[in-house]
């Protein structure tokens, strides 16, 4: 095709690929971005058919587009634009858009094209970004749900109170396994502080600014429980109006805490199983496997072993969870931590009823300290909330509250009351001594004690402590 200098610079000028193409499809004329393009000599792309520059399975959808155009020149459209894929001379294939309209009177047509590649780049960036922030945004609302939920049980639970021999071991244990991702098992009694050493073998791990979970599995909704777990897609199921995210993966890069993990169904066992060692699982109504990185800890207060006998619990899923586990000892095994918890539970509920409480009756510690406690620290804690709540004076008694103690044994717990005795008035003359018998004022014995002054004075007369 021969053109006027005019047009010719005209056509140069266009900043995008232009190609003049006759009425049966061969191309008559190319400038150079066209040329640059799709890889070809000056003057190669002349007779050349256009559906050659496209791949094969665009070349069809082209012959539609050119029979739309191949209509009345009355009604033919001007920057008729589609996006479509290119092929280069070197087979390459890449987006562009392509904008089509009359050349002049001999009804050829001059297609405009332009490469789209970073634009659809840009695109596919956002879109992927779009999705990422939805994700982020699902999983952000869940751990707020989450949290917001456990908020009031979280504000329960309390530092780790206790310096005899059983608790001892039982700390040394929690700190051996917290600096590793091992499945940790906690046993014990009811009210013995399980979940307390689950929070301190997170608290204490690599995993502390990630999410700690707890999934009650003898409170789990019936129905709702793989959807709780797992987690479910929109339309999963009647009445899944939206994804929900579940707690494995409100977890991910965090820790799960299994309490009552005897209470799982076995089915469901069998599903956890596949969790811990495959480290994934699958949404509700999602077509693909999620992975998450999460440490699991497990908690029980039944004997496993005698479950797995009656076929009540799945041994392969109780030896991956007993690679480490630690004992809570019962509180009737770590009596010289009842005045110490007593003390504690005292120090709370003072301020929660509203009354200035300075200390616990001779007579009632000594109770105390004789009980069997079979619901563990947690009836103590118990115990001392309520008399809090019905004491009168500064001075705390129980044994109204307390009720029948059973068949303690008097004499070990009087003997082990003095004892404790005999440290504290170590422990306060030591703190005197040390700050030249002064209870308040700059270095004063009850800020060594870590105890108001008022609290130190109660102690020293209800131990006849005096300065000689």
């Amino acid at each position: 095709m021969s053109v006027d200098s005019q047009t010719y610079a005209a056509y140069e000028s266009v900043p995008d690929a232009l190609l003049i193409v006759g009425r049966d499809g061969p191309i008559v004329f190319a400038n150079r971005h066209a040329e640059r393009l799709f890889g070809y000599e000056p003057g190669q792309l002349v007779g050349v058919e256009i559906e050659a520059l496209l791949p094969e399975q665009y070349r069809q959808r082209h012959a539609k587009l050119r029979a739309e155009f191949s209509v009345d020149p009355a009604v033919r459209p001007m920057g008729y634009g589609r996006e479509l894929f290119a092929r280069s001379s070197d087979g390459r294939e890449f987006p562009v858009e392509i904008g089509i309209g009359p050349a002049d009177r001999e009804e050829r047509a001059v297609a405009v094209i332009r490469d789209i590649s970073e634009q659809v780049l840009t695109r596919k960036k956002l879109e992927r970004a779009m999705t990422e922030l939805a994700r982020s945004k699902d999983r952000l609302q869940a751990e707020a749900d989450y949290l917001r939920e456990d908020l009031e049980r979280e504000q329960e639970l309390t530092e780790i109170v206790g310096r005899s021999e059983a608790m001892v071991a039982t700390l040394e244990k929690v700190e051996q396994a917290a600096k590793t991702d091992a499945t940790v098992l906690l046993l014990g009694e009811t009210g013995t502080g399980k979940e307390l050493l689950a929070h301190a073998l997170h608290s204490r791990s690599n995993r502390t600014k990630k999410p700690l979970v707890k999934i009650d599995c003898a409170t789990l909704p019936s129905g709702l429980v793989e959807s709780e777990l797992f987690g479910h897609e929109k339309g999963a199921f009647t009445g899944a109006h939206e994804k929900k995210v579940g707690r494995f993966e409100l977890a991910d890069g965090g820790t799960v805490f299994l309490d009552e993990i005897g209470e799982l169904s076995l089915e469901l066992q069998a599903k956890l199983l596949r969790v811990i060692q495959e480290g994934e699982f699958q949404r509700l109504g999602a077509k693909r496997e999620k992975k998450i990185d999460v440490r699991f800890i497990a908690a029980t207060n039944r004997d496993l072993r005698e479950e797995m006998r009656e076929r009540r619990f799945r041994s392969d899923l109780y030896y991956r969870l007993s690679v480490f586990p630690i004992e809570s000892p019962p509180l009737r095994d770590r009596r010289e931590d009842i005045p110490l918890l007593a003390s504690y539970f005292l120090s709370r509920f003072q301020a929660t009823v509203g009354k200035r409480i300075n200390t616990i009756a001779k007579s009632s510690m000594e109770a105390l300290v004789a009980y069997s406690w079979p619901g563990n620290v947690r009836e103590l804690q118990n115990v001392i909330e309520r008399s809090a709540i019905l004491c009168s004076g500064d001075t705390l008694i129980v044994r109204e509250v307390l009720g029948d103690f059973g068949s303690p044994d008097r004499e070990s717990a009087s003997s082990l009351t003095q004892e404790l005795e005999d440290i504290e008035r170590a422990n306060i003359l030591r703190a005197l001594e040390g700050s030249d018998w002064k209870v308040k004022g700059d270095g004063n014995a009850a800020s060594r004690l870590g105890i108001k002054p008022s609290t130190l004075r109660s102690r020293m007369k209800r131990l006849g402590i005096e300065r000689s």
